[in-house]
């Protein structure tokens, strides 16, 4: 976790920095940096949630992915700190959000999304790297075509609500297509399905 992290300050510290400033100008970004809430996700509690609720479809969808949860790594010193492990923890819950998996091409969809938001110089270099992982995967077509898929949603993302500051604990028992209405745009790419 400490090697996570260290690489997580030497990329993303920049951006990361930007939204911790950003944070102290809008009423959401304050609340959180007042109350400081963590994000822990309990998928057994959130399996229990009614069908068609944020928190159910978490549940359904990290065990669809084979993934779990960020589990807390320390208590953050300073407003810095909470938003680097605010975005760490909230990355997969804006994944489920936009209705982008884990597979290399839907990541890098995602990525796109993710940069929209805020600049994350770890973003970057996964885009990188993962594109040249494409052709393997899904042959060279894909890896012509994968750079525009990233840019629709890097676009889209860019006309979505801050998604940095959203209070995702709170919304858990919410419907979920009522959050991605109030959050999301309503032209989402129909790719990446």
């Amino acid at each position: 976790p400490w090697a996570q992290q260290a690489f997580q300050w030497a990329m993303d510290g920049w951006g990361i920095r930007r939204i911790t400033r950003r944070a102290h100008d809008t009423p959401e970004g304050r609340r959180l940096l007042t109350e400081r809430p963590v994000l822990q996700l309990d998928l057994a509690a959130l399996a229990a949630l009614p069908e068609g609720t944020l928190g159910r479809f978490l549940a359904d969808w990290f065990h669809t992915w084979g993934i779990a949860p960020f589990a807390p790594r320390r208590t953050p010193d300073g407003a810095l700190e909470y938003f680097v492990d605010r975005l760490f923890f909230t990355h997969d819950v804006w994944h489920a959000l936009v209705g982008l998996g884990t597979d290399l091409r839907n990541e890098l969809r995602f990525l796109g999304v993710l940069l929209s938001q805020y600049h994350s110089g770890s973003a970057m270099l996964a885009l990188t790297f993962g594109w040249f992982k494409v052709p393997a995967q899904y042959g060279w077509k894909a890896f012509f075509v994968v750079p525009l898929e990233v840019w629709r949603f890097y676009r889209w993302g860019q006309t979505c609500k801050d998604l940095c500051f959203v209070p995702w604990e709170a919304y858990l028992d919410q419907p979920l297509e009522r959050l991605r209405a109030d959050f999301l745009a309503g032209d989402r790419p129909r790719i990446g399905e």
